[in-house]
């Protein structure tokens, strides 16, 4: 059981992509390979009164997988194998990365639909932890949706490890859960046949009314039209990537009435679109942030965002938008939070809560996260200072 716990290691371990600062050196690092050795570090976790904390990519942004003090990190990434598939269900580990998956399908003419921008990183185990949704939510939904059965380590009130076997309504127990309940380590997931016959339209507006009339139209017609995504980038973002300043939507048919049909022309606009987070970082703009609201009054918050001159982009198709700060307007942040309860949206509509947003949880969300650890987690072993 190799213990990685040099100085090096503890301080890369100590980042994420959240830009939450920490810097906690009483660590000790572990990536086990099979269940054998994970099944002996947490056993030495227990018995050394130590806190456990879960890693995978470290592609999160809310500080979810950062340690406290006196603590073992547990990276899961070389648990990834993948078992299994037959029946269009795949059986798998943790650590194996969506891209890794998604090729592996390929052979059976399949794919896993639930992808998020960091989809070349994000591993399947925390994309279950935080019940990850995508650019194609608006048709594929979240996670929740495909998960047939998940594997757990859980330590008992009596610091023993027991290990359950979650199917049906049991697995939305961990869902958004963060690694605050206990260890996944074998999946079974749903896939489907890959849909070969896609088109786009790639919409500018200049006035966001008219955009908003349209997603609105749009989403109230996506079955009949076979939607599989409507994404939103903003002024700003638009001159960042150097198109034309306007408003734009993707939309992505799973059928050929788009205008957009060849492969190569859909492949420059989807890389396009890939490229907002990263294009919009570069600029200085590091701090993402998820906030989901209703349509009929998604309008106040982009309006809000572009006075202060914040760019946006994301998944407008399903109320999600993807504003981004630099670290200097933290208060801006905290304002967006007020206005995001005050039109009854969510803070997080997919990238979880961590450490970085759990005092802006509500009363509702804490009692639920508290009875949760109560039932899977009563030492509070799991999970440091994430969520509660």
């Amino acid at each position: 059981m190799e213990n990685f716990s040099d100085l090096l290691h503890k301080i890369a371990y100590n980042i994420d992509s959240s830009h939450v600062d920490y810097k906690n050196m009483d660590i000790n690092i572990f990536i086990p390979e099979n269940k054998k050795e994970l099944l002996e570090i947490v056993n030495d976790a227990i018995l050394n009164n130590k806190k456990i904390i879960l890693r995978g990519s470290g592609t999160n942004l809310v500080g979810n997988v950062l340690p406290p003090n006196n603590s073992y990190i547990i990276d899961l990434s070389k648990l990834n194998k993948i078992i299994s598939f037959q029946n269009n269900s795949v059986k798998l580990e943790p650590g194996v990365i969506l891209d890794n998956l998604n090729i592996f399908l390929e052979k059976y003419n399949s794919i896993f639909p639930v992808i998020p921008g960091s989809h070349a990183a994000a591993q399947i185990g925390s994309m279950i932890a935080t019940n990850a949704a995508g650019m194609r939510a608006i048709k594929y939904g979240k996670m929740e949706d495909w998960i047939n059965s998940i594997n757990i380590l859980i330590i008992n009130k009596d610091k023993k490890i027991e290990e359950l076997i979650l199917e049906g309504e049991n697995i939305k127990d961990f869902l958004n859960s963060e690694g605050t309940l206990g260890i996944i380590t074998e999946i079974n997931l749903r896939a489907i046949k890959k849909e070969n016959n896609i088109s786009l339209d790639f919409i500018k507006f200049d006035n966001i009314d008219n955009l908003i009339l349209k997603t609105i139209e749009l989403v109230s017609k996506k079955n009949e039209l076979n939607i599989s995504a409507i994404e939103f980038i903003d002024k700003k973002v638009s001159e960042f990537l150097k198109l034309e300043t306007s408003y734009y939507l993707l939309v992505e048919y799973e059928n050929n009435i788009g205008e957009i049909k060849n492969k190569d022309e859909i492949k420059k606009i989807w890389s396009l679109r890939d490229s907002c987070y990263p294009v919009v970082v570069s600029n200085g703009y590091e701090l993402i942030e998820d906030p989901q609201i209703e349509l009929s009054k998604i309008k106040e918050l982009i309006l809000w965002l572009e006075n202060n001159n914040i760019p946006t982009f994301g998944h407008i198709g399903t109320g999600i938008l993807h504003p981004h700060y630099n670290k200097n307007q933290k208060e801006l942040m905290e304002e967006m939070y007020v206005i995001v309860r005050k039109l009854d949206g969510k803070i997080s509509g997919e990238h979880g809560i961590g450490i970085k947003k759990k005092e802006f949880l509500s009363g509702a969300e804490k009692n639920r996260f508290e009875a949760l650890k109560l039932k899977y987690n009563p030492n509070n072993i799991f999970g440091g200072e994430n969520i509660i």
